[in-house]
This record gives C-alpha cells, structure tokens and sequence, in this order.
C-alpha cells in the first residue's frame, strides 16, 4: 500500500436557506432563519482490509433550528403554562463524533 494514500480526510458543508414556519401559509411571520454547518470526515487504512473511520459532525457546535411551527396559543397548554409566543423551533443537534473500525474479508 502507498503510505501517501493511507489517510483521507473531508469537509463537507451542509447549507440551509430561510424557511416558512409551517402554519405560516401567507407567510405573515419572520421566517426561520437559514444556516451552515460544518462536518469532518477521516479515515486511515492500516491495509487493504482494516481500516479506522472517525467523524464530527457540527464541528463548530453552531446553533440552529431544523423546523418551526406556529402553534395556537388561545389553547392553555398544561406542558407549557403561560405561552404568549406562537413560535416553536426544533434545535439542530449539537456537535458529535464517532470513531469506528471498517474490517472486511
């Protein structure tokens, strides 16, 4: 094996545009805001069969919303007593990694 092609490495970017909060079909509210993520990819082969395979993911731990809805909020909602904002946002995961051994036969 060239040792020069032991290691492979990857950024990739994963962008999102604004979005309309579902329940917004005039689109009279501000829309969820867009972002950009970052996620790191390597791995490096010992042979032609094993190899160690690593990942992070939300490699600057950035914060963001995946998806919003506007909720009814005339409704008195036992899990969230006194709501006065219709706005709810589903956060975006934070940083992770993972690191594992590809072995084939």
């Amino acid at each position: 094996m060239d040792v020069t092609q032991a290691w492979d490495i990857a950024l990739e970017g994963v962008f999102a545009s604004d979005r309309i909060f579902l329940g917004d079909e005039g689109n009279d509210q501000e829309p969820l805001a867009g972002y950009g993520l970052a996620n790191l990819r390597s791995s490096y082969a010992f042979s032609d069969q094993v190899r160690l395979i690593g990942r992070v993911d939300n490699l600057f731990n950035s914060d963001y919303a995946m998806f919003g809805v506007l909720a009814q909020v005339e409704l008195e909602l036992v899990e969230a007593p006194d709501a006065s904002i219709p706005r709810f946002v589903s956060p975006g995961a934070p940083r992770s990694a993972f690191l594992g051994l590809r072995v084939q036969f």
